[in-house]
């Protein structure tokens, strides 16, 4: 693999533990070198309000919601936004309005055209070409929320559930609900103040969660806050009941063929 398939992580870690962390790489919009939050959660790149952004035309506005609130953006038009081999040419993504998110999140509409693996431990993303063998590991289904979100199968509490794949998450979210029905995977860890991707804050209790599961592979214990994401008034057959966040991402090496809607995974020990 030539070394244009590889993007280079910068981590941040928010806490001696290392559990928790932001997760940068480094690209460009247009002609200006700058750092983006590589945020799978997001669907559409969104640029902070600075300097250069400040200038650019809005063509249009669009609404989007965060874990504590909702925010209007304007869509902008770009000649080029790139993140090493990722990139765009004629692009319109969202600009926080002045003094919502403080960062770049390179969102799913830049990658959903790539096959990723994802290092968190070797600070690495490869993109996996279609003659790469590495592909066809690739064999659980990818549900794809909203068109581009990343969702995957999990299970916890004896409860099978839906998690959003979420490299823009510091911290794995768990629904309150969730907590409140299964005491005994928690170890409370007081609170955090927490920030949404609309630049909201607000208090959440914190946890060490114990019990969560993917494809059979159980995780070491996960920290976690607790936030509201299911509506019980309208439950699903697979409720929505995690984002997993870098607490989770940590704990192994993750393939996502995201045109072929596939991804696998292999734990670390």
């Amino acid at each position: 693999m030539v070394a244009s398939d590889k993007i280079k992580l910068v981590i941040k870690y928010d806490d001696e533990s290392r559990q928790t962390a932001e997760v940068y790489v480094e690209g460009k919009i247009q002609d200006e070198a700058c750092r983006f939050l590589l945020d799978t959660g997001c669907a559409k790149t969104t640029l902070t309000w600075n300097h250069l952004t400040q200038n650019f035309l809005s063509i249009g506005k669009q609404e989007s919601s965060g874990t504590f609130g909702k925010a209007e953006f304007d869509l902008v038009k770009l000649k080029s936004i790139s993140a090493g081999p990722l990139s765009r040419t004629d692009w319109a993504v969202r600009r926080a309005p002045e003094g919502g998110t403080d960062r770049h999140l390179l969102g799913m509409d830049v990658m959903m055209d790539h096959c990723l693996s994802f290092a968190f431990d070797d600070a690495l993303v490869n993109i996996v070409s279609e003659a790469d063998a590495r592909r066809s590991l690739a064999d659980q289904d990818l549900i794809m929320d909203r068109g581009l979100i990343p969702c995957i199968a999990v299970r916890a509490g004896g409860v099978d559930s839906s998690a959003i794949w979420d490299s823009g998450a510091g911290i794995t979210l768990v629904d309150t609900n969730f907590v409140t029905e299964h005491p005994e995977l928690f170890v409370s860890l007081g609170s955090e103040m927490g920030t949404d991707s609309t630049n909201r804050k607000q208090e959440t209790p914190i946890y060490m969660m114990s019990g969560l599961a993917v494809a059979g592979h159980e995780f070491n214990p996960v920290k976690v806050a607790a936030v509201p994401l299911t509506n019980p008034s309208n439950p699903t057959k697979s409720a929505m009941n995690f984002v997993l966040g870098f607490s989770a991402l940590r704990q192994a090496h993750w393939l996502f063929d995201f045109p072929n809607r596939k991804w696998s995974f292999e734990m670390l020990r």
